[in-house]
């Protein structure tokens, strides 16, 4: 068990770490920090392959630190306007989820595309991008209100400089799961939809 960041850095991260068994890869990660700096993978070479054994490489992941709320936003969650200003217990349960599954779920195939919906404080597409140097992209998606937040999150801690997959996009999640979705972004046809 983990229990301070700066432990969490040392123990999980780093540009190349030694590929681990699939049995080994995941670390219960108890402390996900709140302050956010930039994403430890942010270095040059992240994101273009690791040659023709890439996709069968399995390291651990890297969890980026999630970002803190601001004063002002209380009064927004509470009229029920800031869905997006937080960080939901669900992206953590799903990053967690999807680690160990990443071989079995073919999220280490280059060239994936992955489309996140309704993304919020941006941290679960962002993790997923930093983790997965081999999608082709990584497009984080929400409602145009809330979509200047997302981006701004984005910049702020540096998450567009993990890798050049990462994008963001205006998406109304439920449009999509009405059906009435007309246009998505890049055109479609993403491999995995979270």
């Amino acid at each position: 068990s983990i229990s301070s960041s700066s432990q969490l850095g040392a123990t999980r991260c780093g540009l190349h770490p030694p590929p681990v068994a699939i049995s080994e890869c995941f670390v219960p990660n108890t402390a996900i920090p709140q302050r956010s700096a930039a994403f430890p993978m942010a270095a040059e070479g992240h994101g273009q392959g690791h040659g023709a054994d890439a996709e069968n490489v399995v390291r651990p992941w890297c969890w980026p630190l999630a970002p803190e709320s601001e004063v002002g936003q209380l009064d927004a969650r509470l009229a029920g306007l800031s869905t997006h200003l937080s960080l939901w217990p669900a992206a953590t349960a799903m990053a967690k989820w999807l680690e160990p599954r990443q071989v079995e779920l073919g999220l280490m195939r280059p060239g994936l595309r992955i489309l996140e919906l309704g993304s919020g404080t941006g941290w679960l597409g962002a993790t997923i991008e930093s983790n997965l140097p081999n999608a082709a992209m990584v497009i984080l998606t929400e409602r145009p209100e809330a979509i200047e937040r997302l981006e701004q999150n984005c910049r702020d801690r540096s998450w567009s400089a993990c890798g050049h997959h990462l994008r963001t996009a205006v998406l109304d999640w439920l449009a999509v799961m009405s059906g009435d979705a007309t246009e998505f972004p890049d055109g479609g046809g993403f491999d995995a939809v979270f």
